[in-house]
């Protein structure tokens, strides 16, 4: 199907692994270029071959300093704010809730008591991408012996919105080695790495970062490694790594492998000895799994989901991800819910170059009844749903894309009014609501006019609910004609047969329409909406009235209670006026 491609879906570690790869990179900004004098600074590009040149540059004054962060200031008692988050590999850029701004708070996830806020980015050209950007050293003092340089000092290395600051670096041009020590952070837009030692070499490209750390600043993500390091076959390896959404100090759940080995030329990696803790209890356990790095879609396992309640016990599902065509793929999670039993859902999407379609389902097997109603319940009597088989369905469409005509499907169905109460659903797009909508439609349109013709009931789930009307069919035929360039005439009509079903599925309600027999009212409505309007514009203001008429039409199986009349009809006209002044 040419380019055509369903959507991305990340198995486990994606994302990080792929901002870890940016550590790599700390080393290299640091090894270009070395300070000579601390009122100078390197400017430096590269030439037709790859290689840098560089010079010293003077500036005025003091190099640039560390960037203040916006926190609220301490409470008494509390570390200052050079204290507390000048130093990120303490606290990853961490602001406690009330230390917001009223925005941020607005930001912060649920059930969250702070967030990763980026400090302010006041050095020189921060704006800019490293491409476009000079490179940057400076450090409070260098030194020079032979062929090894030394900067100390709050070591600074820029280049556009990149950033490499640590307390030491050193740099060795005979071995071609470079070492920063010391508070080691990387950052660019949403990212901070943090670090104690770091070693490159500059022939082989080989890298190693010890006792790492890492924030990806807008999804609340934080992780470790004890190792980082980057090999001559291009392949990252890290060691001891962690990954959490949890606030600093606070591990309620994390992720935990012995080793992840990312293939860079291949982008895939793989992870051993992958643990899900909760609590620091280990609760699931997987020794390998391969995943890609980057938006490439893989066959493989996607994230679980793991939830403890009270009704159903504990709830795990594991979604696993089928990457079949480049425009097609499914996702099938096979779910066990401790009080109920064993169910599937599945997911499968379809593209080609004019329509997109979804199907989804899922269902469970002689359902346990859960621990939902155990307390009422007599002994030996059937718990609710004990036994049966509950099942969801659902179905998207759209098509036409590109043409002049249009399809449209938006069919949804569960097996009970409670399916989604107790079971819900965890990878699925069908999302609970009181009535499950039942449509399809399709349409076609010209310059002038607008076509359609649809089905359309709804699925009542609540208790108490009322049935709705059914459109069994309604059909709609719109026009629109300008005149000139202000005058717009529009032809508006429809016709609906509406229908009802006396018997209530799930619910027990009461519907509003009722004869004098207590019947639900049924039949079909006429409309028509004919309409002129001048549309005049100018500069300074919009002048736009209109004239209507409006008229409707019922033809009724039978008369409503305490009515005569089985086709009530009434023709208004209707005028208005739009008007308006323009003052920027």
């Amino acid at each position: 199907m040419g380019d055509t491609t369903v959507g991305t879906r990340r198995p486990l570690y994606t994302a990080v692994c792929r901002q870890l790869f940016l550590t790599f990179g700390i080393a290299t900004l640091a090894g270009a270029a070395v300070a000579e004098d601390v009122q100078n600074q390197w400017s430096c590009h590269a030439d037709s071959d790859g290689n840098w040149v560089c010079a010293t540059v003077p500036i005025s004054g003091t190099p640039y300093r560390r960037p203040e962060p916006r926190v609220a200031a301490p409470a008494p008692g509390q570390v200052s704010d050079e204290e507390s988050h000048i130093n990120p590999t303490r606290n990853l850029d961490w602001v406690p809730l009330e230390q917001l701004s009223v925005d941020e708070q607005e930001r912060v996830r649920p059930n969250c008591c702070g967030a990763y806020i980026e400090p302010p980015r006041n050095y020189p050209e921060s704006d800019l991408t490293p491409e476009e950007a000079s490179l940057r050293v400076s450090a409070d003092s260098t030194e020079a012996r032979g062929n090894v340089a030394t900067l100390e000092g709050d070591v600074q290395v820029s280049q556009g919105y990149r950033q490499v600051r640590s307390n030491k670096a050193v740099v060795d041009q005979e071995k071609r080695i470079i070492e920063l020590m010391g508070n080691i952070n990387y950052r660019e837009p949403g990212v901070l790495i943090t670090g104690e030692e770091a070693r490159l070499d500059m022939d082989s490209r080989e890298a190693r970062l010890t006792d790492a750390g890492f924030v990806l600043h807008d999804s609340g993500v934080r992780g470790s490694a004890k190792t980082l390091q980057k090999g001559q076959d291009d392949v990252i390896y890290i060691d001891n790594a962690t990954y959490t959404t949890c606030e600093p100090d606070n591990n309620a759940w994390q992720l935990k492998t012995s080793d992840v080995d990312i293939d860079t030329i291949r982008n895939m990696a793989v992870a051993r000895n992958v643990r899900l803790e909760v609590k620091d209890i280990p609760v699931l356990y997987i020794p390998w799994i391969r995943f890609p790095t980057s938006d490439n879609r893989a066959t493989g396992l996607l994230f679980p989901v793991l939830v403890a309640g009270n009704d159903n016990g504990i709830d795990y599902s594991q979604p696993i991800y089928l990457n079949l065509a480049p425009n097609y793929d499914a996702t099938l999670t096979p779910r066990f819910i401790q009080y109920r039993g064993a169910m599937m859902e599945a997911e499968a999407r379809y593209l080609n170059d004019w329509s997109t379609t979804t199907v989804s389902g899922g269902y469970l097997w002689d359902d346990d009844g859960g621990d939902v109603g155990k307390e009422t319940t007599a002994s030996g009597e059937r718990l609710p749903y004990e036994g049966e088989d509950r099942w969801l369905i659902g179905v998207g469409h759209k098509g036409g894309m590109g043409h002049a005509w249009d399809t449209y499907i938006d069919y949804n169905d569960v097996s009970d009014i409670d399916y989604f109460r107790d079971l819900d659903t965890t990878t699925l797009e069908v999302n609970s609501q009181s009535h499950l909508n039942q449509e399809i439609a399709a349409g076609y349109t010209t310059r002038h006019w607008r076509l359609g013709v649809k089905a359309q009931e709804f699925e009542t789930i609540i208790r108490d609910g009322l049935e709705q009307y059914k459109q069994l069919p309604r059909i709609d035929a719109n026009g629109r004609y300008r005149f000139g360039h202000d005058l717009i005439l529009s032809l508006r009509q429809h016709f609906v047969a509406f229908d009802h079903s006396e018997d209530d599925v799930f619910g027990s309600g009461t519907p509003l329409t009722r004869d004098a027999d207590n019947t639900t009212v049924t039949g079909s409505r006429l409309r028509a909406d004919y309409g002129i309007t001048w549309d005049k514009e100018w500069l300074w203001g919009f002048f736009k009235p209109s004239a209507k008429v409006k008229a409707i039409r019922y033809d009724l199986d039978t008369p409503l209670a305490g009515q005569t009349d089985e086709s009530p009809d009434i023709l208004v006209p209707v005028t208005s006026l739009d008007t308006g002044l323009f003052f920027e």
